[in-house]
């Protein structure tokens, strides 16, 4: 049996929305430029990656018989954040943008904006000012493959030296495993600034680092599902002790060390359970590899145990063993 959910709450969305028009909407609009590049200056720091929702494939475990600790498979289902083939993305900001537009080309080469309001910040890293905006789409026209890009407000306008994300195209859906490997696996257990390594992605321009625990506002263990859906870094009910982006060309990172361009950083106190989770992302800003974690997380529920992919290695850091 498949089944599909969908876990974002569209009231939530729909008051974000709201508030941010009224802070950013109304304000003057310029025209998309005609040819390739709306107008706006090209910044550094203001990343684009998109990836599409391919779900996150669970597994219904009922125990038998009762209290034998004794589970057997009883269904599959996926859970999407918002459904299958639905376009995701993430603009990683560090200018003075206070929200963005939303821009897709059009088939005749042109952007569009495909929102009427702007994107928001879902994540602030205050001691970097960088913040992370989500957004999805369904497009039903435009440019073969989907190619994006985004501008800025700047004091709640959008101007001429308004900062402009890289073009981001969607080729393909497909995100292979970014396994992050020995000897970190077996070494973290003890250092609180381990070396982290993985196998290199081909055709990586990007990598980027991130350790985060879930927060304790989570309720319901269902909701851990959507965490191991592919994605640049998990957002949401989650905290975040490090977000480091590294350059395609290196395989391991130890923390604190030069060689990232850190979001945020900070100290693990151990001994706990951290999520270590490596994405690469193409030149073109597309997500290519997403960590899915060695061993899958398991969710009770009663007499009922799901397992699922965390999207992440679950490291217990300063342990002394796993």
């Amino acid at each position: 049996m498949i089944r599909t959910a969908s876990l974002r709450p569209a009231l939530a969305l729909l008051a974000l929305a709201v508030a941010a028009w009224l802070a950013f909407g109304c304000s003057k609009q310029l025209t998309v430029d005609p040819g390739r590049t709306p107008e706006g200056v090209l910044a550094a720091d203001s990343k684009l990656i998109v990836f599409q929702d391919i779900g996150n494939l669970v597994y219904a475990k009922h125990e038998f018989p009762p209290n034998s600790g004794i589970f057997l498979l009883d269904s599959t289902f996926t859970v999407y954040n918002f459904g299958p083939g639905t376009v995701q993305g993430q603009i990683m900001d560090g200018t003075l943008a206070s929200g963005f537009e939303l821009l897709r080309q059009q088939s005749g080469g042109g952007f569009s904006p495909i929102k009427d309001f702007p994107v928001t910040a879902a994540v602030k890293l205050l001691s970097s000012h960088w913040a992370i905006y989500p957004f999805n789409d369904q497009p039903n026209d435009g440019s073969l493959p989907p190619t994006y890009q985004a501008r800025g407000a700047l004091s709640g306008s959008i101007t001429t030296n308004s900062p402009l994300t890289n073009q981001a195209v969607l080729a393909a859906s497909a995100v292979a495993d970014c396994k992050i490997t020995e000897p970190f696996l077996s070494t973290a257990h003890g250092d609180s600034l381990p070396l982290v390594q993985w196998n290199a992605v081909s055709g990586a321009a990007n990598y980027y680092l991130q350790i985060y625990q879930y927060r304790g506002d989570i309720k319901v263990g269902s909701e851990k599902y959507v965490y191991g859906i592919p994605a640049p870094v998990a957002i949401g009910k989650v905290k975040n002790f490090f977000i480091g982006i590294l350059p395609g060309t290196t395989t391991s990172y130890k923390l604190g060390q030069p060689g990232a361009e850190i979001l945020i950083n900070r100290p693990m106190i151990g001994p706990d359970h951290f999520f270590f989770r490596v994405s690469a992302v193409d030149a073109n800003g597309r997500l290519i590899a997403c960590s899915a974690g060695a061993k899958q997380d398991t969710v009770r529920i009663g007499t009922e145990a799901f397992l699922y992919s965390p999207g992440a290695e679950i490291i217990c850091v300063s342990c002394g063993g796993p």
